[in-house]
């Protein structure tokens, strides 16, 4: 079945360079503009405004150039020959519309409004063009009037209204929510739907700020639905449970607090979703206590969350605010039985020791192929707290979790700077990637709530971002 709204980001982010080719200086289809300020035509689904090409192009360019070098000069080239400096003003906004395709049409359409060059002073002139005159036609009047008069706004902005997608695509999307995939898992399918029903529109803005690449996505939910309790449900984090885990240098780490509200039955789905339908069939047992830890950590979590990854060890060390460590101690033992009981290939054997340190039972298990440890992992659960660490044969990383709540945390400059701006935003839940460690800011990615919006953030330094190209092409991983 075609899904032709999947390629709404395609067509957003190809829209300059395919369709300002097309562009002729043009007043549209009437000799006069219109005074009055026309309503914006309900097929408009999608609008993005660039401030100014001219200016902002450069500043792309070198910034794709530092991550990829090269890349940013040429697509600077290729989008200059495409843009026809002779018949468009680059100094003023371009703005790309979206639309609805029309009925027995599959496509999306795309209106390009932009300022012809050199327009006499107090004499507007248009640049609108599209691969369809009746959708020039449509938005002339709404796009003269109200959009084309707008002030430039001071960095990219792009807006997503979900009714005109519910209405035009309301076929498609029954008959998603009525088919079983086997490529995509109910719980999934089930929470992207609920995200386009219950979403009024989506705001996108972006911009180079000293070097740094800056967007924020705001998110505004229809009044009265889930999603909407969900958002007002969410407060900002203080993060100090990420200040418990080791953090001296970390690869990557995620903290923060959500508040799952009604939202809590379909993520815990998704969570057991993820179990896979062939654990189930090799081993019932583990599987069902998988799923009851999953169901515990849900129902006793507070919400409380954080982890860090140290690649060049390979470890991970994820920890959760729960109201009763006790129980979910319990879940996690008993998964831990029904581990032992699977049956092992010849020379395989599951080894789990316990120890105690500062009072804390800390469970460590290995798995040997025969006298050589292929992987290990630790786990304790105390006063209101659950940690889980990965490569972890000794169990120094919980223990260094359990010494974090009693003795200061030690933070690197540059994630503690990182962490005192989320603080500052309000955010909720905050993750960084920090390749160049030291002073240089981390990629950071943020999710927080204002004025009754949801807003999911990210700062991306240069820096960093050619350090993580030139990390995974040694890694050899292009996902």
């Amino acid at each position: 079945m075609k899904r032709p709204w999947l390629a709404i980001p395609v067509v957003i982010a190809a829209a300059l360079a395919l369709a300002l080719a097309a562009c002729r200086k043009s007043t549209g289809p009437g000799a006069d503009a219109p005074t009055a300020m026309a309503p914006m035509p309900a097929e408009v689904f999608a609008v993005m405004t660039l401030p100014s090409v001219g200016e902002d192009l450069p500043r792309v360019a070198a910034y794709i150039d530092q991550i990829a070098p090269g890349q940013g000069a040429a697509l600077r080239a290729e989008l200059e020959e495409t843009l026809r400096p002779d018949q468009i003003d680059a100094t003023r906004p371009v703005h790309l519309v979206v639309l609805t395709p029309p009925p027995g049409d599959d496509d999306p359409q795309l209106v390009v409004v932009a300022t012809a060059r050199d327009v006499p002073a107090g004499a507007d002139e248009w640049v609108m063009r599209s691969g369809s005159p009746d959708a020039v036609a449509l938005v002339f009047d709404w796009a003269t009037t109200s959009l084309f008069p707008t002030p430039a706004p001071k960095r990219a902005t792009g807006v997503l209204y979900a009714a005109p997608i519910r209405a035009r695509w309301a076929d498609e999307l029954q008959t998603i929510a009525s088919t079983r995939s086997t490529d995509v898992p109910a719980a999934v399918r089930d929470v992207l739907l609920a995200l386009v029903e219950q979403t009024d529109n989506v705001r996108g803005f972006v911009e180079l700020a000293s070097g740094d690449l800056v967007a924020e996505i705001v998110l505004t939910p229809r009044p009265g639905t889930t999603l909407a309790s969900l958002v007002e449900a969410q407060r900002p984090s203080t993060f100090a449970l990420l200040e418990r885990l080791p953090l001296e240098q970390p690869l990557g780490a995620m903290a923060g607090h959500l508040a799952l509200g009604d939202f809590s039955r379909q993520l815990e789905d998704l969570a057991i979703a993820f179990i896979g339908a062939e654990l189930a069939a090799t081993s019932p047992e583990l599987n069902q206590r998988l799923i009851a830890l999953v169901e515990a950590l849900f129902d006793l979590g507070t919400g409380e969350y954080a982890g860090v990854t140290d690649i060049a060890a390979n470890a991970v060390v994820n920890a959760f605010g729960v109201q009763d460590a006790a129980r979910v101690g319990v879940a996690i033992d008993r998964v831990v039985e029904a581990a032992r009981r699977l049956p092992m290939p010849p020379g395989i054997q599951l080894d789990v020791q316990r120890s105690t340190h500062a009072g804390v039972a800390i469970d460590v298990g290995t798995l040997f192929a025969g006298a050589m440890a292929a992987a290990s992992g630790a786990w304790a659960a105390w006063d209101g707290t659950v940690v889980f660490a990965l490569t972890d044969p000794d169990g120094e990383l919980v223990r260094a979790t359990v010494d974090g709540t009693h003795k200061p945390p030690t933070v690197a400059p540059d994630l503690a700077r990182a962490l005192a701006d989320a603080r500052e935003r309000g955010d909720s839940l905050l993750s960084l990637f920090d390749v160049l460690p030291g002073d240089e800011y981390p990629i950071a990615l943020s999710l927080g709530v204002r004025a009754g919006s949801a807003y999911l953030w990210a700062r991306v330094p240069a820096a960093q971002a050619a350090a993580l190209a030139q990390f995974r092409a040694r890694d050899g991983g292009d996902d």
